[in-house]
């Protein structure tokens, strides 16, 4: 098999685990009883989330970012907004969304169907959160810390994304049952410092979705 076809193998993989990953949100909500939000009911939420890319053409991310959305078509809405600061373009989440969606975000981003193939899709791709008790994947090494998640050049699972935390933990969050936290022997990357803050994006350009 050429590295091609390999390549397209794994990016549909990539979407099969990331629409999985929806279809389980909306049966769980069925089986709740939990009535979809409908977008009248979303209101702005403050959160620490950010995601910075760079190295990317715009009209590509947009397409990256419409084709997760249409993933999640019928589920809760996720609306993320980007801004352009600089030559990065920065993407945060008004209306918030949980620290699972937020990697498998990152994941798509960087393995974006058919984009991907393109020999000119290489982004880098970095986001930071504070994490809190409750969200999915927490152990007490990663909780209530700033965490940099990203997905190194190396990686070739392309099923997870990778963590460091702001003592320097590095672990690899894979997206398969019984893979969602490997402490590693050291991180891949240090812990970087949010070079932007949510402050500094006031009255920039920016797209809605």
């Amino acid at each position: 098999m050429n590295n091609k076809n390999l390549i397209i193998l794994v990016v549909i993989a990539s979407v099969i685990i990331i629409a999985m990953f929806f279809l389980r949100q909306k049966t769980d909500n069925n089986s709740n009883e939990v009535k979809a939000f409908k977008e009248k009911d979303l209101i702005q939420i403050t959160n620490n989330k950010i995601v910075i890319v760079k190295n990317l053409k715009q009209e590509y991310l947009e397409i990256a970012i419409e084709q997760f959305l249409d993933l999640n078509k019928g589920g809760n809405p996720i609306k993320p907004k980007i801004t352009i600061f600089d030559n990065k373009l920065v993407i945060t989440f008004p209306y918030d969304i949980e620290f699972e969606t937020l990697c498998y975000f990152i994941n798509y981003m960087e393995y974006a169907h058919d984009l991907s193939l393109k020999p000119d899709y290489k982004p880098e791709i970095y986001g930071w959160y504070k994490t809190k008790k409750g969200d999915e994947w927490m152990t007490n090494e990663i909780v209530n810390k700033e965490v940099l998640i990203f997905i190194p050049e190396t990686d070739d699972e392309y099923d997870n994304v990778y963590l460091t935390t702001e003592d320097n933990l590095g672990f690899k969050m894979g997206f398969a049952l019984g893979y969602e936290h490997e402490k590693l022997a050291k991180p891949v990357i240090s812990y970087l410092k949010r070079p932007i803050q949510k402050s500094d994006l006031e009255n920039r350009k920016s797209i809605d979705y």
